[in-house]
């Protein structure tokens, strides 16, 4: 039964879901980039307060911006060290 769980939570598995995600973050970063603008749109044709579009159009991309940029920082991490365990190993 140990076999069994070792090959589907393997290294080799877990780099892979790791290189899907490199590739996939950027597009679904992008996509929600320009998901922002549509959110203030939308916010404007139900007839909410400009305050309310206000407070979308400056914490929607200052949200975007925290999270993503944390994400693509420890995509670069896990970039070098892999790099240094190539070099090393």
């Amino acid at each position: 039964m140990n076999k069994f769980f070792d090959k589907i939570i393997s290294l080799s598995s877990l780099e892979n879901i790791a290189g899907l995600f490199e590739r996939l973050i950027s597009l679904i970063a992008f996509l929600i980039f320009l998901i922002i603008p549509f959110v203030a749109i939308g916010a404007i044709i139900a007839g909410d307060g400009v305050g309310d579009i206000l407070i979308i159009l400056v914490v929607g991309p200052l949200a975007w911006v925290l999270s993503f940029g944390t994400l693509a920082m420890f995509i670069k991490i896990y970039q070098h060290v892999k790099s240094i365990d190539n070099k090393l190993g």
